[in-house]
């Protein structure tokens, strides 16, 4: 119980969430980069 608390807690979401959003421009930036190599 204690547990699903934690997840669901708002803070934690927003900060998972600016990651992924970085995380993906990182990868948009290199799948980039390797097409115009090809």
């Amino acid at each position: 119980m204690a547990r699903e608390k934690s997840l669901k807690s708002p803070t934690r979401d927003i900060k998972a969430l600016k990651q992924e959003k970085i995380l993906r421009k990182l990868e948009e930036k290199k799948n980039k980069k390797r097409k115009s190599k090809l």
